[in-house]
């Protein structure tokens, strides 16, 4: 049983910030949490009530100026938990991507000019993969969670309606990047995803269990750059 002091505590939470605005609901019950450069504003945009986009602990102490939860080792799940059963029942929502198209992405938002050089040093030693947040913040935690696939939102709308979300969108999230992505191609002037890196990455659990084997050889395809592109 939770305590006076810790009710306390979750009411004294701030969140305000990273909400979208569509309609007065101190909280939401709709919660984005999960990595970003998935579809996830697109997601927030497309669904008609409040959702709060808070991607994880860090991200929300972030957006609200406080680190009250990593100070009493709790997570986002543990608030969103006391939400659940003070307040009223919640979604929770997580989206996934093909990993490397997740890792540029991520990538070149918080850098100017991607530097490929940097990019393939740092494959070295970190390959994209898909987490889930959840696992990652509290895998015991009673809540449920909607994954959605970011390639098959084309298909997001049936989905939560089955969980009662109405959500509407026009935009294809699979084909939006791919401009940016065939652009990047042409700049290219040395190997980045080796067959030997592409084989690692997406010979991953959770990728293998996620996509389909076509799927997956589509994406080696894509991203086996050759030493010159013309």
């Amino acid at each position: 049983m939770i305590s006076n002091d810790l009710h306390s505590f979750f009411e004294s939470l701030p969140v305000n910030r990273e909400v979208s605005k569509k309609g007065f609901n101190k909280y939401p019950r709709v919660y984005y949490i999960g990595k970003g450069k998935t579809g996830s504003s697109s997601l927030m945009k497309g669904i008609d009530e409040n959702v709060a986009h808070w991607h994880s602990t860090w991200y929300y102490e972030y957006a609200h100026g406080t680190s009250a939860l990593t100070e009493r080792n709790l997570t986002i799940y543990d608030f969103l938990e006391w939400i659940h059963i003070n307040i009223h029942p919640i979604q929770v929502i997580e989206c996934y991507r093909d990993p490397i198209a997740q890792y540029i992405s991520a990538l070149h938002q918080w850098e100017s000019n991607i530097n490929f050089d940097k990019l393939a040093n740092m494959l070295d030693v970190r390959y994209p993969e898909i987490t889930f947040q959840k696992d990652i913040e509290k895998p015991d935690s009673p809540l449920g969670v909607i994954y959605l696939k970011t390639e098959d939102s084309a298909n997001w709308s049936n989905i939560l309606a089955d969980h009662n979300i109405n959500y509407t969108s026009n935009v294809s999230l699979s084909n939006r990047n791919e401009h940016y992505f065939t652009n990047l191609k042409k700049i290219v002037h040395h190997k980045v995803f080796s067959q030997r890196k592409l084989d690692y990455i997406y010979s991953n659990d959770k990728v293998v269990q996620l996509y389909s084997p076509e799927e997956i050889e589509k994406f080696k395809l894509k991203w086996l750059w050759k030493e010159k592109i013309y």
